[in-house]
């Protein structure tokens, strides 16, 4: 393929990649994990918007609405780098879901470009654009690419980008390589958990297959555990600095988190580990397809047999430690996977690789039995196939998302039209991040009572009291109450406000 051609391609395949993850790029938080994730980190981003960095001490708040910095809550089981991301694009281009969505879908496209820079230095160009479109087109990076979530595009590029530099670092020894790894390995911490598990697997190759006689570099490799170790312990102690002034944190300690994640007790009761792995199958084969993951079994076959033939190749190694590192991660704190289908998404880049080294192989083993046109055929049908599964992949999984954001945003808008940012609301209806996101007020939920209401009354005074109109015809007791003490307004045939003031 003449230059001209592959970079036609390579086009191509990126901005169809692009159009893909776009589809719900202009819409409200729709979806149930694409929009608790961008409705909780959203609201974050926009606080820091709202307050300021120095205010909230680069702290991840969680409060809605405008309180003063002593009633700050802080959501902070994670690393705080998608949040900060998040509000400088706010800061650029305004408080949108789509200036939010713009961070990830920017880092996915990156990861796309990085699978086939890693592809072609680990194998070939012809394994590198079909791992480009392998990663275009899979089905958990398309619906989910513009997730705006830790668990997302952005500290799997990073973590991707570590391994790069750790590979041209083998290969070169140049410290320019090495700090690129060192780059990812920092920026992939201060995003999520998963870069720290990439850490004790490049070691580890270093020190037992690489085998290196290199004393230099020898010492050089554990930069790579001093930086991930360094970013930990910066992350506790500004947690630390932030409870120290006897602020809350939301949904437990971190402490208390880690205990739940490592746990497969649920509210209905304790999952098996054959349940739990039975239902990531069940993930992996709808955010994935089969056709891609039969290749993934391909490779795995193919690093085996080399295995037992002592003919692995760096390249295979290092493949491997790209599927490994969210393996561990998963298997560390298995409950993730129970609610939280996108966590497939550290497999993109290696599975992605792999299925595309698999691929070329069997073409050469065809081309070398049957011939050139026959090695082409192939490849070309095991492509259509591939493409065709993966695509009704990301309809099915575009076709789920609900409607329900566009009534909660327009619910959200006339609640703010009617109090300041200093209300506080109450609700019948359950918990809603996404509500309470386009409410961006003070609120308290599950107010389904007469009982409730008085108890939330007595402790502090509230502005509005909202109804969607289904939570209404099943709570007929509290509306009734508030009917004898308060004037009732129905927004748009399926919002009842009460204004509480008399």
């Amino acid at each position: 393929m003449s230059s001209r051609a592959r970079n036609v391609a390579i086009l191509l395949i990126v901005a169809f990649g692009a159009l893909l993850r776009s589809v719900d790029l202009m819409r409200p938080w729709v979806g149930m994990h694409n929009g608790w994730g961008g409705a909780m980190y959203g609201n974050i981003a926009r606080n820091f918007v709202k307050y300021g960095y120095w205010a909230t001490e680069f702290g991840p708040v969680a409060n809605t609405g405008y309180v003063s910095p002593e009633y700050f809550e802080y959501y902070y089981h994670y690393p705080s780098m998608l949040v900060w991301s998040v509000s400088a694009s706010f800061q650029v281009f305004g408080v949108h879901e789509w200036s939010a969505r713009l961070v990830p879908l920017a880092f996915s496209l990156a990861l796309m470009g990085l699978v086939f820079g890693l592809a072609r230095r680990l194998f070939s160009e012809e394994a590198a654009l079909i791992a480009l479109l392998f990663s275009a087109i899979l089905p958990v990076e398309a619906y989910y690419g513009a997730h705006v979530d830790v668990y997302g595009s952005i500290v799997v590029f990073f973590t991707t980008l570590a391994l790069y530099g750790y590979a041209r670092w083998l290969e070169t020894s140049r410290s320019r390589d090495f700090a690129l790894c060192l780059i990812g390995v920092v920026f992939g911490c201060m995003t999520a958990w998963f870069t720290f598990f990439l850490v004790p697997l490049i070691i580890g190759h270093y020190l037992f297959v690489h085998r290196p006689h290199d004393h230099p570099r020898n010492r050089q490799i554990w930069l790579i555990a001093a930086c991930a170790i360094a970013v930990f312990l910066l992350f506790v102690l500004h947690r630390r600095m932030l409870m120290a002034g006897g602020r809350s944190e939301i949904e437990g300690t971190l402490l208390e988190k880690l205990l739940i994640r490592m746990s497969l007790d649920t509210p209905s009761g304790s999952v098996s580990l054959g349940g739990l792995a039975v239902k990531h199958a069940r993930d992996l084969v709808r955010l994935y397809s089969i056709p891609l993951l039969l290749l993934g079994v391909a490779w795995t076959v193919f690093f085996v047999t080399d295995a037992v033939k002592r003919r692995l190749q760096t390249a295979d190694w290092l493949v491997l430690i790209l599927l490994g590192y969210g393996f561990l991660h998963n298997a560390a704190f298995p409950s993730f996977l129970l609610g939280h289908e996108f966590m497939a998404v550290c497999y993109v880049p290696g599975l992605a690789i792999a299925a595309a080294a698999a691929l070329v192989r069997v073409g050469a083993h065809v081309e070398q039995n049957w011939g050139r046109r026959a090695r082409y055929g192939v490849v070309a049908a095991a492509l259509l196939v591939t493409a065709a599964a993966s695509l009704s992949s990301v309809r099915d999984l575009y076709a789920s998302d609900s409607n329900h954001a566009v009534n909660l945003k327009r619910w959200g808008d006339a609640i703010r039209a009617t109090s300041a940012d200093t209300d506080l609301v109450l609700a019948c209806s359950p918990d809603d991040r996404i509500f309470q996101y386009y409410i961006d007020r003070e609120i308290v939920f599950s107010i389904d009572t007469p009982e409730k209401f008085r108890n939330a009354i007595l402790r502090r005074p509230a502005r509005l009291f909202a109804c969607p109109a289904r939570w209404a015809e099943a709570k007929p007791d509290v509306l009734g109450f508030l009917d004898e003490l308060y004037s009732r307004r129905v927004v748009g045939g399926d919002l009842v406000l009460f204004d509480l003031r008399k």
